[in-house]
């Protein structure tokens, strides 16, 4: 049985309360930064879905000239607020900065009516923010912006139009990357062919999860959903597949998780905890694999010459060669499933 640190079991008596705080705080700490016009309050905390390791998410508004330099103050200001929450026994991520935009931009934006917000998908930050973004809330607004914002790119979140362009993304990015996995794995560049594979797995569980009528949220508990919703859908001999494609079988899963690094085993121990608490059905093995999944993803993005074993590549070329082949397989049937 896996057993709490006092720290840990202080923490989880206490979260709503301490995320309560946290967020008030940074609203508070953010919303003085010159320039500064409007901050949204989005993912799960708006949506009134917090679990114990939600993370603080804000979607500033900045006066047009001023953007730039409030962004620098905004993220000297989350880096405060980041090491005074470290100090109090427990880190929360504040997301704050990185999906930004100016006032022209939102009044732009909300001159275009809700299915055609296609328009902004090209643009990174209206893509992510339109799915961040879904149920959001206005935290700071002394003249209106943020809640007309949050109100449109709720609206805006699942027309048709959206998601059918949500879709076309994710399965284009999908091929892209397996393309490029093919493409390096041929040169000989065995460690480019394995993250691309990874990284058109990843983008081919987003399409799933889009076009089974999901959304992709909480990356750390993102595994178990998709599972659920391809058995829902009937397509767990589908899913099983891609996750022994991802190093995520439950065999692979334990052989990865014993040689995780500490840091991952403490947060699977806490997950599995907080997920419970707040009424999450899963497994010790679906949270041991939602844990490898979101740390490995964040530590192949550092882009590190090498890897560990924890991390799942696999840069074996004859082994890479038949994986990519049986990739061919599982998206044939993965788009015909959508």
């Amino acid at each position: 049985m896996i057993q709490l640190t006092l720290k840990e079991q202080a923490y989880l008596a206490s979260w709503q309360h301490i995320l309560a705080q946290r967020t008030s705080s940074a609203v508070d700490r953010l919303g003085q930064v010159p320039g500064v016009i409007g901050l949204l309050l989005a993912g799960s905390l708006a949506r009134g879905e917090a679990w114990p390791l939600s993370d603080i998410d804000i979607l500033p508004i900045y006066e047009d000239g001023q953007a730039e330099q409030a962004a620098r103050e905004v993220e000297a200001r989350r880096l405060e607020l980041l090491d005074s929450w470290m100090a109090e026994g427990h880190r929360t991520t504040l997301d704050v900065g990185v999906l930004a935009f100016g006032r022209a931009e939102v009044m732009q934006a909300l001159a275009l009516s809700s299915h055609e917000a296609t328009h902004n998908l090209g643009d990174l930050r209206w893509f992510h923010s339109l799915d961040k973004g879904y149920r959001s809330r206005a935290a700071f607004d002394p003249e209106g912006l943020a809640a007309a914002l949050a109100q449109w790119l709720t609206d805006a979140r699942f027309t048709p139009q959206v998601v059918r362009g949500r879709l076309e993304s994710h399965w284009r990015q999908t091929q892209d990357r397996y393309a490029q996995a093919a493409t390096a794995l041929n040169a000989g560049d065995t460690l480019t062919a394995a993250i691309s594979l990874l990284e058109s797995l990843h983008a081919l569980m987003r399409y799933l999860i889009e076009g089974w009528g999901g959304r992709d949220t909480s990356f750390s508990r993102f595994g178990t959903r998709l599972e659920h919703t391809a058995v829902a859908q009937g397509e767990e001999a589908l899913m099983g597949e891609i996750m022994a494609l991802c190093a995520l079988s439950p065999d692979d899963v334990i052989r990865r998780m014993e040689l995780a690094p500490q840091h991952v085993r403490d947060r699977h121990r806490l997950s599995l905890q907080a997920r419970r608490l707040v009424g999450d059905v899963v497994t010790e093995g679906e949270d041991a694999r939602d844990a490898l999944l979101v740390n490995s993803t964040r530590e192949i993005r550092t882009r590190r010459v090498s890897y560990a074993a924890w991390v799942g590549l696999e840069t074996d070329p004859t082994v890479l060669s038949k994986q990519l082949e049986a990739y061919s397989g599982v998206l044939e049937r993965a788009h015909d499933v959508v």
